[in-house]
């Protein structure tokens, strides 16, 4: 859940950016976010002292972008809906012409 939820106030489609970001973590990763921690502890760290969920630093530079940006602490700060899949059209893109990105690392997303 997106940080101003957990926080009780009123929500607003960038907390579904947020909850994407946190799903497109899960594939990266291939991890449980906040692993072994209680709700109360998620929504203290995450609500309120501002943890976010890293991206581990060999994962896809394009894809660990967007999942940054959509994890932002504040909403207004997201992408819309209409950026992210602006986004990742350009990216799947450019992955057509790179030869650096391999189709089995796309197939695993």
């Amino acid at each position: 859940m997106a940080p101003e939820i957990l926080r009780g106030e009123k929500y607003t489609p960038a907390a579904d950016v947020y909850s994407f970001g946190v799903i497109l973590w899960e594939m990266l990763t291939q991890d449980i976010p906040f692993k072994g921690r209680s709700i109360p502890h998620i929504t203290g760290m995450v609500g309120y002292y501002r943890e976010t969920l890293k991206v581990p630093r060999h994962s896809n530079k394009s894809l660990r972008k967007i999942v940054n940006n959509c994890l932002l602490y504040e909403p207004e700060r997201r992408p819309s809906f209409e950026h992210v899949v602006k986004y990742l059209e350009e990216v799947e893109s450019e992955s057509k012409k790179d030869d650096t990105v391999s189709p089995v690392m796309i197939k695993k997303l």
